[in-house]
């Protein structure tokens, strides 16, 4: 069981998802230890608040970094982790970038952060790494004072997410870091609203708060629920980079495409003006614990269908219980409905 000898690795071409390493020499010792050794940063960046030009707010944050490849056989990008950091009150870091190619930066800011909602913004570039291990080339940042900016974008759908308002100690109290924004958009080749690594999601802050920079478009919303309470839904249409507002739908007759109860949003959507979303979690109607013998298993999920008179649909909801087991759902169209409960992902002895 000893470890004979350690060697140091490499990718080439696009990182550990598109090529084999090549690995060659020995990790360095110093007496029986092996040496981890930080790289020297070639790559400056500051994290911005929403804004334009040189001017830099800096903003406390952290970033995770991939480097990106066209894949032939899927389609589209295939993308590797390569790297991230966090920044302080100045936004500031350094990173080391050791190849050259399109590299995406995704932009959270920090849970210190107090100032106003800000979306989680993904940024690309395509960056030039000399032979020598120097950035000489950046298309797709500006810079300023010897740092390349990284710059959220500001958000066009925003507002705050509360319990309902039914009596309980919760009653009207905001959702606090603990609920998901999934969004949605919508597919107009596949007649429903898919999900797209292009499209942000994000989450509340400590006061229920919520920021998302969408494209123009037409989404579907899922607020996450926890506390025994339904995921909330709503349908937004995005006007442009400043201006979103409740979108309007229709029933979709594509049965097959968008499901059995599914909605489609109404063909040429407009906003009247920008619109503050303040939404509210869903009172369920159907809910209940789930438990593996005696214990309750947190973080299951349940998959929802709903019989369409010749099969079981997807009925679009997703349901998963909270750190207590606890799971809810609110049904709004009646029928009949089978519930399937999966075990956690860490959950060997019980089964769907």
């Amino acid at each position: 069981g000893a470890i004979s000898s350690v060697e140091t690795c490499t990718w080439t071409d696009g990182g550990p998802q598109s090529s084999e390493p090549e690995c060659a020499g020995s990790l360095a010792t110093s007496g029986s230890r092996y040496v981890l050794q930080f790289d020297a940063p070639n790559f400056r960046v500051r994290v911005c608040a929403p804004g334009t030009g040189s001017a830099c707010t800096p903003v406390p944050a952290w970033f995770n970094i991939e480097l990106c490849v066209e894949d032939e056989f899927y389609g589209g990008q295939m993308c590797s982790h390569a790297g991230g950091a966090s920044v302080g009150e100045d936004g500031s870091a350094g990173v080391a970038l050791t190849e050259s190619g399109v590299y995406r930066f995704r932009l959270e800011p920090s849970w210190d952060y107090t100032g106003a909602p800000l979306a989680t913004t993904v940024i690309t570039a395509n960056i030039t790494v000399s032979s020598a291990g120097a950035v000489t080339a950046v298309d797709g940042l500006s810079s300023a004072s010897g740092a390349y900016l990284l710059r959220f974008k500001a958000p066009n759908v925003a507002g705050t997410l509360r319990f309902p308002d039914d009596g309980s100690e919760l009653a009207g109290q905001p959702v606090a870091w603990s609920s998901y924004i999934e969004p949605l958009v919508w597919n107009e080749e596949w007649q429903r609203y898919d999900w797209s690594n292009e499209i942000q999601g994000g989450n509340t802050n400590e006061d229920g708060e919520f920021a998302l920079s969408l494209p123009e478009g037409d989404y579907k919303l899922r607020f996450q629920a926890s506390e025994g309470y339904a995921d909330r839904t709503i349908y937004v249409h995005v006007e442009s980079a400043s201006v979103a507002c409740i979108g309007r739908t229709e029933p979709n007759p594509d049965m097959g495409m968008g499901g059995a109860s599914s909605v489609r949003p109404v063909a040429n959507g407009s906003c009247a003006s920008a619109e503050t979303f303040d939404v509210t979690l869903a009172t369920p109607n159907v809910s209940g614990v789930i438990l593996a013998g005696t214990e309750p298993q947190a973080w299951s999920h349940v998959q929802v269908e709903k019989w369409n008179g010749d099969w079981w649909d997807w009925s679009g909801m997703n349901v998963n219980s909270d750190y207590e087991g606890r799971f809810a759902a609110l049904i709004e169209e009646a029928g009949v409905y089978r519930f399937r409960f999966e075990p956690g992902w860490d959950q060997t002895d019980y089964a769907s």
